[in-house]
């Protein structure tokens, strides 16, 4: 029979019955044998023209488990009740999840077994959903599906690992869980009190396994444990039959004893001699002591310098015009005292033969640093070197040294006249004796460099 689609819907119905209800009037006898056909075709195209191309509604599967927990190596048979329908498909990670993936069912004497082993631990609202699709000849498309009722499976892990173990306050800078030989080495900074051991893990295990220290479990980041011994960490699988113990093995480092400064800076630049515990700041020649920003720096790494009993800040302004006593504490917190002093530094003078054409010597810049700008083509691999002092009161000089390179690794005793090699920069180092600071011997450093003209 033929089909009439688009607009011939209800409008038309009505009047096709407007039409026959006037034929039906007529008197009897009126009615011709053409018009009585007209009316029944046009009741028969009323009557088509109000069924629908949509597709069924499927009937909603009918789904059971063999089990609702397993772990990822066993899998879970699932049983299904056959029903008509254009397309059965189980979703075993749920709608939720459908990305995870699907299995299209087929059906063998009125139901499928579909057996699905898992690759994600999780707990999953596993559905069936019915399909019916219809087109027409317009292209129209017609779906219908149906969701069963859920079925909620866990996935768990029957592994039972550690593949991270961090402990708190450690300073190794290697990572203490070793996976092979299930066990844990790490270290933590020396503390002399009795909570230093009470310490917390961090630590991530096998989905789904339980963490215990004896009989206590075991929060990450969050259960203390007395680490001043060996502490077992039992790590469970959820189906409860593979146990991994984890013994965990925590050292504390002994207590630092460095004493000495590493280096010290003032205004200008500074003089450390750890075997007499002297400090020398000194300022150039031609100013006076006075008040001096103080930075120092200490070889211990968990060293404190203090001033008058107290944790002595960076950049302190300290009057120098008599000496002061610090004092560092070692982390053990044995201590070492030592003189700070202020003082005036020799001037040194330089020059070169009068072959070689100076165009331009700093007089800016660093009090203790001399910068030559000479004539281009000038040979600076040995170049004579004349030097001159010029002493404050007091003070004299032991002896000159030069040292070659940045690196400061060739120090070798100068005289005026000396030649020297510029390529790089040079420190030229005089070894002053000073009476006014009660004979301390301490040395200046100038740093000397040449630049050639291109």
């Amino acid at each position: 029979m033929m089909k009439i689609y688009k607009n011939w819907g209800p409008p038309l119905v009505t009047q096709l019955m407007a039409t026959s209800t006037k034929l039906l009037a007529l008197p009897t006898g009126k009615i011709k044998t053409r018009n009585l056909a007209l009316l029944l075709f046009c009741s028969l195209l009323a009557l088509n023209s109000c069924k629908t191309d949509e597709a069924a509604t499927p009937a909603a599967a009918t789904l059971s488990a063999d089990r609702t927990q397993t772990n990822l190596a066993t899998p879970i048979t699932f049983t299904i009740s056959q029903v008509s329908a254009s397309a059965v498909t189980l979703y075993p990670y749920g709608l939720a999840n459908a990305n995870m993936g699907t299995v299209a069912v087929t059906f063998t004497n009125g139901s499928a077994s579909v057996p699905v082993t898992y690759s994600k631990v999780g707990t999953y609202d596993v559905v069936v959903v019915t399909n019916n699709n219809t087109t027409d000849p317009r292209g129209s498309v017609s779906v219908k599906n149906t969701v069963s009722a859920i079925t909620t499976v866990t996935i768990t892990n029957n592994r039972a690992k550690f593949s991270k173990f961090n402990i708190q306050k450690s300073t190794s800078r290697k990572v203490a869980l070793d996976t092979v030989n299930k066990v844990v080495y790490d270290t933590i900074p020396w503390d002399p009190t009795a909570a230093a051991w009470q310490l917390t893990s961090t630590f991530t295990a096998d989905p789904f396994a339980s963490i215990k220290v004896g009989s206590t479990d075991q929060v990450s980041g969050t259960t203390k444990n007395d680490f001043s011994s060996t502490v077992t960490y039992a790590v469970k699988s959820y189906d409860g039959v593979h146990v991994t113990n984890y013994p965990v093995h925590i050292y504390m480092i002994p207590a630092e004893t460095n004493k000495q400064v590493k280096s010290i800076k003032g205004n200008n630049a500074g003089f450390v001699d750890n075997t007499n515990k002297n400090l020398v700041l000194y300022q150039p020649y031609g100013t006076t002591v006075g008040s001096v920003r103080f930075e120092y720096s200490l070889s211990g790494a968990y060293s404190i310098m203090k001033y008058n009993s107290k944790p002595l800040k960076q950049d302190s302004l300290l009057d120098l015009t008599t000496a002061k006593t610090v004092v560092v504490f070692a982390q053990d917190s044995t201590t070492a005292s030592y003189k700070l002093y202020g003082a005036i530094g020799p001037k040194l003078n330089l020059s070169f033969n009068p072959s070689v054409k100076v165009t331009d010597v700093a007089t800016t810049g660093p009090a203790f640093a001399i910068d030559f700008t000479v004539a281009s083509g000038t040979v600076v691999t040995a170049l004579a070197t004349n030097a001159a002092t010029a002493l404050p009161a007091g003070v004299t000089i032991n002896s000159m040294w030069v040292t070659l390179g940045a690196d400061g690794s060739i120090p070798t005793a100068f005289n005026s006249g000396d030649p020297v090699n510029y390529t790089k920069p040079v420190t030229f180092t005089l070894k002053v004796h000073d009476t006014n600071i009660g004979g301390i011997d301490y040395d200046v450093v100038y740093k000397v460099s040449v630049t050639v003209l291109k």
